[in-house]
């Protein structure tokens, strides 16, 4: 992790994203209490993973974020047959015009019916913006509102671009940062057993 002292953000730079499974927008609404009419039909809902899974779902209207609430009965139909234990759901409208999208993060198996603010999850996010060119472009710099559904509004900032070397196209790895404002508490590692 890195501060910025100009902004006071907190940067961290996450795993390369890795693409798994679409999920019809049946069952994926299914999972969160929605008609498939609430998605927005021109993204797939997708499980995405900078080391955690999860299953990214864009939906029409801050209204359907509003509505979205976790299924339990689907949410274990789906977890027989997923690794994405949470389930993100986001469109572009958000409450302040000056952010460019309102999350919402379930984590019901975890006993915490939702994060106010979740980085591991809004890093996929930022992956799945530049793997689906949702803003047009192969890189974002995008504001992001969570937690204000619960009454702890939170603000991530979300950069991602995808890296082009000799070779090009969607092969090519994604760069993905996420950044707050909070306390940096610890700092560790991940290692490998030897």
């Amino acid at each position: 992790m890195a501060r910025d002292e100009a902004t006071g953000l907190l940067w961290m730079t996450q795993r390369r994203p890795t693409f798994h499974e679409r999920v019809a927008a049946t069952e994926a609404a299914a999972l969160v209490s929605l008609a498939p009419q609430d998605l927005d039909e021109r993204f797939p809902a997708q499980v995405v993973s900078t080391g955690l899974p999860f299953l990214l779902i864009p939906l029409c209207s801050l209204d359907a974020v509003r509505r979205a609430r976790v299924d339990a009965g689907a949410h274990q139909g789906w977890r027989a047959h997923s690794a994405a234990a949470f389930q993100l759901v986001f469109a572009r409208e958000a409450y302040d015009p000056r952010h460019h999208l309102n999350v919402r993060v379930f984590a019901h198996e975890v006993g915490m019916p939702e994060d106010p603010a979740t980085g591991s999850a809004n890093g996929c996010l930022a992956a799945y913006l530049v793997q689906h060119r949702y803003f047009g472009s192969e890189a974002v710099d995008v504001v992001v509102e969570q937690g204000f559904e619960i009454g702890r509004p939170s603000l991530l900032y979300l950069r991602a671009s995808r890296l082009h070397s000799a070779g090009t196209g969607e092969g090519e790895p994604i760069h993905v940062r996420v950044g707050g404002r909070v306390w940096q508490i610890g700092e560790g590692q991940l290692l490998r057993p030897t």
